[in-house]
């Protein structure tokens, strides 16, 4: 086309898009390679189907682990534990805490601070504690001793 601005594998890359759009309103829709894409399930994976009892046990256990974490953090930030308290600690509850939280529970640390911690010592935000090796604990011990 005179006077259009796009390059030869755009043209080429709009052309193939265009096909590909125009097989998709069609029968069977294929990919950029003509092959066909896989067509996926109409019905979605359920779920195990609960008894009434069991969802309660559930919704129960539920509710204890996440006041157990409440209290632990809590704790955590009012100073009567330390950070090396909570990563001592063996039960799932501890275990199963997400690493941000647990910044963010210190005293003195707020979201921004504690991301930048995660960040400055390579750990994800969604990095358990269960999840953290060996050198990033000890760094955390490091920028964050117990009180004496």
């Amino acid at each position: 086309m005179p006077g259009d601005p796009l390059l030869g594998h755009q043209l080429v890359f709009r052309a193939l898009n265009r096909v590909h759009h125009a097989t998709r309103a069609g029968s069977g829709c294929v990919g950029h390679d003509g092959t066909p894409h896989r067509r996926r399930s109409a019905r979605p994976t359920s779920l195990p189907t609960l008894t009434p009892e069991q969802r309660a046990e559930a919704l129960a256990k539920a509710g204890r682990v996440r006041k157990e974490r409440s209290d632990m953090l809590a704790a955590l930030k009012a100073g009567r534990i330390s950070l090396l308290d909570v990563l001592d600690r063996g039960d799932d509850t501890a275990r199963q805490t997400r690493a941000l939280h647990l910044l963010q529970s210190l005293p003195g640390v707020g979201t921004v601070k504690a991301r930048r911690h995660l960040v400055d010592l390579d750990i994800a935000e969604t990095r358990r504690i269960q999840g953290l090796g060996k050198r990033q604990r000890a760094r955390l011990i490091e920028l964050f001793p117990p009180r004496t």
